[in-house]
């Protein structure tokens, strides 16, 4: 379920109670649980604070340490997975989860209390509850109303029958396209900020902790040389922009330098060259001798795509890896929280990067 009142429905519930404080290592984590320390200072309330990496850390670290523990937040971990599934608490047990990774796990958003999701995010297209489960999942199919007899038995049987499977498909298309990507929601921070303002204990380093916690994603210019060159020298070798300003023409740099004039550049700034490093001119640095040879068995993939719409810019591949593994037979572990990371063997590698492409071409 979603917490609809950030403060009265999840920071007065910490009020007086030992909390279990799990946070994931990314910055926005971090950003978040310093804004978080910040405010159990001020309101005098206890907890242990664990850094988490990956499913198995977090189900450690809950099993060490629920031991009266009555309330757990949870800090961008747990969202994506089936947080009462795996951990198996005492049903006295809340867990409030934090988590910019999305999509939300169902199992979370439909939980009857036990798991409360802080923070809806408005771009996920949640399935509705009717269209996912099934009151009567458990029911055998083959078990109509004792009334019925002979052909309105079987009638009734087949018709049963092909009503779920039809329920089943339009779930698994459902479930499909709202898993197949991975994204980025709000970040943490944000909404850690906006907790720190309700509860009236917004200051400097809880904004300076939620500007370090926000992403942005701008758009840049559509030149290849810009990052190495100046901008004048970028537009006259743009491939988009030689035809139009035909500036293979004699009158072609003054109409290059009129387009510059007319967007406010200065001519100085124009010639100016970029000061972004070249990758030729960054310094090469050798690996360690343990990651080479016999003692790397294992390598971490991480899908980062190359170009997406503006509409998806936080759009990541989310299935595409689990779908891999199993078309190629590949073992992996799905361990981390981040599911656009996996562990595979290094001898499965080359296989399991021909399915990749296979699936994404």
């Amino acid at each position: 379920m979603f917490v609809e009142d950030i403060k009265n429905d999840f920071y007065n519930s910490l009020l007086g109670n030992r909390v279990l404080l799990l946070v994931h290592y990314d910055v926005d984590a971090i950003c978040t649980c310093k804004i978080l320390q910040d405010l159990f200072k001020c309101d005098n309330i206890s907890y242990t604070l664990v850094p988490v990496g990956g499913i198995s850390e977090l189900k450690t670290a809950y099993e060490e340490n629920n031991e009266e523990i009555k309330y757990v937040v949870l800090v961008n971990c747990g969202g994506t997975i089936d947080l009462v599934d795996i951990l198996q608490p005492e049903e006295d047990v809340v867990f409030f989860v934090l988590d910019s990774h999305k999509p939300t796990d169902i199992c979370n958003v439909y939980s009857d209390g036990q798991v409360r999701v802080i923070y809806k995010d408005d771009e996920e297209n949640i399935p509705n509850f009717n269209d996912i489960f099934r009151e009567d999942e458990d029911e055998d199919d083959d078990e109509p109303e004792e009334e019925l007899q002979g052909t309105e038995r079987l009638e009734a049987v087949v018709q049963k029958r092909r009503e779920r499977k039809a329920w089943e498909e339009r779930r698994h298309t459902l479930m499909f396209n709202y898993t197949q990507f991975s994204y980025y929601g709000k970040p943490s921070g944000c909404v850690a900020l906006e907790l720190a303002v309700r509860a009236s204990r917004c200051n400097t380093a809880a904004l300076w902790a939620a500007a370090g916690a926000r992403v942005v994603v701008e758009k840049d210019l559509c030149i290849p040389l810009y990052r190495c060159w100046s901008v004048e020298s970028a537009l006259s070798h743009a491939r988009c922009l030689a035809p139009v300003l035909r500036l293979h023409a004699a009158s072609g740099p003054a109409r290059l330098r009129q387009l510059l004039a007319d967007m406010g550049c200065v001519t100085g700034s124009c010639r100016r060259w970029s000061r972004r490093p070249r990758a030729s001119a960054c310094p090469r640095r050798r690996a360690p001798p343990s990651c080479c040879g016999d003692h790397m068995r294992t390598c971490s993939p991480r899908l980062t795509p190359c170009s997406l719409s503006w509409r998806s810019l936080n759009t990541l591949f989310g299935a595409a890896f689990e779908q891999a593994a199993t078309k190629s037979s590949v073992s992996v572990s799905l361990d981390y929280v981040d599911t656009s990371v996996v562990v595979l063997p290094t001898s499965q590698r080359t296989q399991f990067l021909d399915a990749l492409t296979a699936l994404l071409a």
